[in-house]
């Protein structure tokens, strides 16, 4: 899923299941949000600011061709992004890791509780979502670095035509319900 998306559908379900964190803490919301786009943040800048320093030796002359390359090699060309940019997979398999994730929220557990709680609704609901949108590469790794066992989704969500269209429709309906029924 995009990120606008994960960020979109976890607001979503916070209103629906944590109605009362939602009401009484923009904080939290915030920060859950935050949380939730955090995975593909984390994957997706050290490979855009790599290509940015190098755009030369590829070919790309701004962030608009950097940004289509990065969509083009990572949904298009699994192989090809495996054998060039090793690394920049590996920071993928790390930050979508329910292990990684785990790690860190306990560590988040010692600093503040709701800091914790956010984490755990934002990042583990899209890393949650991804189990089920992967169904190639990037399939979700949960014991990553340890193994490379992996999760096959239902469906890889960029290779189904218009998918982003009936997402975003869904998103759209959703909201008008929830905004009715306050």
């Amino acid at each position: 899923m995009d990120l606008p998306s994960h960020i979109l559908w976890t607001y979503i379900l916070e209103r629906v299941v944590i109605s009362n964190s939602v009401n009484s803490s923009p904080k939290f919301v915030l920060t859950s949000l935050f949380f939730a786009a955090l995975p593909d943040i984390l994957e997706s800048t050290p490979f855009i600011v790599y290509l940015a320093l190098h755009r030369k030796k590829y070919g790309l002359k701004n962030f608009k061709s950097i940004f289509s390359f990065v969509i083009d090699i990572t949904h298009n060309k699994q192989d090809e992004y495996d054998t060039n940019f090793p690394w920049a997979a590996k920071i993928s398999f790390y930050t979508h890791s329910f292990l990684m994730s785990t790690v860190f929220a306990l560590l988040l557990l010692n600093f503040s509780k709701w800091l914790f709680f956010s984490f755990l609704v934002g990042y583990g609901f899209h890393l949650l979502a991804d189990v089920f949108l992967h169904k190639d590469y990037f399939s979700s790794r949960p014991f990553y670095p340890l193994n490379n066992f992996s999760i096959h989704g239902f469906v890889t969500w960029y290779k189904i035509k218009n998918f982003s269209r009936y997402n975003y429709g869904l998103l759209l309906i959703t909201y008008f319900i929830i905004l009715w029924l306050k």
